[in-house]
């Protein structure tokens, strides 16, 4: 990104303290509790699964995509869809969440600000942007086949399934390290049975789902909850971890919480995100609790 253009996170200056504030690795102060998001961020979407239904799709097998491609135009939408969204739900003149698409598709966004969205119109533009992303014809009637067989597959299987080599251990290695984790989700009720799939959920000391709480993200109320149930726990004390930054950067930030972004392909970074950002959850341990 050329240094002249225009940050596409310049919403986030008004929390630009909270979003860059040293973690205790730079000389910041200690991490009692370190909360994180679900899908895509401790339980992930199974790309050759993704790949497999896209062969089997007249349209999609023309373009060969593989679970590489399409991880790459997925993630890419995360990052659309917080330009999209992120100036509105930051200056509250959004009456709408960006909780929709997780809702709809179960974790493939997330989102909101305390109003409601009609979910299709989030999640439309959603998937538009993962298709833009794959290169695939504007073609509806086509673009409709291939996510309701994506769709079909996630209703069956679920697709938010994979765990990532090393997270178990860099969970583990926190905790011994005397860090609480915990779980705060935009889902549909479900994510402590995704998390359990996984094989995580031994690991977190509470789970937080905004189908059952009746908030979400990036509403600080959903996190205010979270560290009351916890016990009444300094928001300055607290980081979160998510792969949103409409979602998590922005909610947290809202709740005096440090948010660390997890930008697997460095999208992010690249387009000028100057917050706390990580590629994999194994940095964490030397980031929040360094011997």
């Amino acid at each position: 990104m050329s240094r002249s253009a225009p940050s596409p996170f310049g919403w986030l200056d008004p929390w630009a303290e909270l979003v860059r504030r040293p973690l205790p690795s730079a000389g910041g102060g200690p991490v009692e509790l370190c909360l994180f998001d679900a899908g895509n961020t401790i339980a992930h979407i199974d790309y050759d699964a993704l790949a497999r239904v896209a062969a089997d799709d007249p349209t999609a097998s023309a373009l060969d995509l593989d679970a590489a491609a399409i991880r790459e135009a997925e993630h890419r939408a995360r990052f659309e869809l917080a330009r999209d969204l992120g100036p509105g739900l930051a200056d509250g003149t959004a009456a709408a969440d960006a909780g929709g698409a997780e809702r709809s598709a179960g974790d493939a966004a997330k989102g909101g600000a305390g109003q409601r969205l009609e979910i299709p119109s989030v999640f439309r533009r959603y998937v538009g942007h993962v298709f833009d992303g794959l290169g695939f014809p504007d073609d509806r009637e086509a673009r409709l086949r291939l996510l309701l067989a994506f769709s079909e597959e996630n209703r069956r299987r679920g697709l938010w399934r994979v765990s990532r080599p090393g997270d178990r251990e860099a969970l583990t290695e926190l905790r011994d390290r005397g860090v609480r984790i915990a779980v705060v989700s935009n889902s549909d009720g479900r994510v402590a049975d995704r998390i359990e799939r996984v094989g995580l959920r031994d690991l977190f000391e509470l789970i937080v789902d905004s189908a059952i709480v009746g908030v979400e993200k990036p509403d600080p109320a959903i996190f205010h909850h979270t560290l009351e149930a916890l016990g009444g726990i300094d928001p300055a004390r607290v980081a979160h971890v998510g792969d949103m930054a409409v979602a998590d950067v922005l909610g947290a930030a809202r709740s005096g919480i440090t948010p660390i972004l997890l930008d697997p392909l460095a999208i992010h970074a690249d387009a000028g995100f100057e917050g706390h950002a990580i590629r994999t959850i194994d940095a964490l341990p030397d980031l929040l609790a360094p011997r």
